[in-house]
C-alpha cells in the first residue's frame, strides 16, 4: 500500500520557508538587476527624493545674495514616489493528482518537496514579475500579472503625455538604420549622463536590428554569450532585456535610475488544508518608479 503524502508536514514548509525562499529570490534578482534598483522596504508610497542646489559661486561682494529672481539659495528637493501593489497567486496542490506517480514518493517526505515547490513557484512568480514590470498598466480589477501594476514602459508613456518628458525622434528601425537611431538618441543624452555612464534599454527584437546593421558595417561579429554591447567611444552599454517585450522603444538612462520596490515584509505564502486538498496564496507586492527624469532619454517608437 502506497504511503499517504504528510498533508502538515508539507502546509509547515510552506508556512516556514514559503516566504523566505520567495525573498532569496528578490536578493538573488537584486545582486545581478542588471542597473535596475531593487527596492525591497517600500512598505507604503514611498518619496524617491533628489537633490538640487538653486544658484551658484560667483565673485565677492558685500551686497547679500539670497535669492536668485526670488527663489532662495540653497538645497531643493524634488520628489517622485513609488508605490507597491500587492498581488496574489491562487494555487491548490491535490495530493491524489499524484497517487500512481513517482512524484508520490516524494511527496510522502512532505517537507522537502514542499520546498522544492516553494522554489518553483517563487520562480515562476517572479518570472511574471519581470515580465509586468515592461508593459504592466495597473488595473485593480484585473485577472492578469500584467494588471499588477504600472511597467516602465507605461510610466514612461505616462510622463510623454504629460509633457514632462520629450521623446527623442528616432523613427522605425531597420537592420540598416538601427546603429543611427541607437547613436541618435544616445547623443541626445546630458552630459551628466555621459560623464556617470549610460544604459540603453531595449528589447531583443531591436537589439538583433542593431546588431545586424553593426555587423554589415563594421565586419564586427557579437559575443554570442552576451545580451549586450558597449557602444564605442559613448560610455554606454546596450542591454536587451526580456522586461521590454516586443517594445520598439529605446531607454536610454543611468544605473539605478529605474527603480523596482516590493515589501519583503509581505512577500509570504499562506496554506490551508480543506479536505484532503492544500490551498495555498502567495502574496508579492510589486510596483515601479523613474526616479529622476532628467536622466532618461527616450526614442519616439512605442
Amino acid at each position: 500500500m502506497a504511503a499517504t503524502p504528510d498533508m502538515s508536514a508539507i502546509i509547515n514548509s510552506f508556512v516556514e520557508f514559503g516566504g523566505q525562499i520567495i525573498n532569496q529570490k528578490v536578493l538573488d534578482w537584486k545582486k545581478a538587476s542588471d542597473g535596475i534598483l531593487i527596492r525591497n522596504n517600500v512598505t507604503s508610497g514611498e518619496t524617491l527624493p533628489k537633490r538640487t542646489a538653486n544658484g551658484q559661486p560667483m565673485p565677492y561682494r558685500a551686497q547679500e545674495d539670497f535669492t536668485v529672481s526670488g527663489t532662495d539659495n540653497g538645497v531643493k528637493y524634488q520628489e517622485r514616489t513609488i508605490t507597491t501593489y500587492q498581488s496574489k497567486w491562487d494555487f491548490q496542490l491535490d495530493l491524489e493528482n499524484f497517487r500512481n506517480t513517482e512524484l508520490h514518493k516524494f511527496l510522502t517526505d512532505g517537507g522537502t518537496e514542499a520546498q522544492a515547490i516553494n522554489a518553483f513557484m517563487a520562480e515562476k512568480y517572479l518570472e511574471y514579475i519581470i515580465k509586468t514590470m515592461g508593459n504592466g498598466v495597473r488595473n485593480a480589477s484585473g485577472t492578469t500579472a500584467a494588471d499588477i501594476f504600472n511597467g516602465f514602459l507605461n510610466v514612461i508613456a505616462s510622463e510623454i503625455t504629460a509633457l514632462t518628458v520629450a521623446p527623442v525622434t528616432t523613427g522605425a528601425t531597420t537592420s540598416t538604420n538601427a546603429v543611427a537611431a541607437f547613436e541618435k538618441l544616445i547623443e541626445s543624452c546630458s552630459t551628466a549622463m555621459f560623464e556617470q555612464g549610460g544604459i540603453l534599454y531595449c528589447s531583443y527584437k531591436e537589439f538583433f536590428k542593431f546588431k545586424n546593421d553593426y555587423r554589415t558595417r563594421y565586419t564586427f561579429l557579437f559575443d554570442p554569450n552576451k545580451r549586450e554591447f558597449t557602444m564605442d567611444s559613448y560610455n554606454f552599454t546596450i542591454k536587451a532585456r526580456s522586461w521590454m517585450g516586443t517594445s520598439s522603444r529605446l531607454i536610454a538612462t543611468v544605473a539605478d535610475n529605474l527603480v523596482f520596490g516590493t515589501d519583503s515584509s509581505k512577500l509570504a505564502m499562506y496554506p490551508t488544508q480543506n479536505l484532503n486538498l492544500i490551498k495555498n496564496r502567495i502574496l508579492f507586492p510589486a510596483g515601479c518608479q523613474i526616479a529622476d527624469l532628467e536622466m532618461l532619454q527616450v526614442g519616439d517608437q512605442v
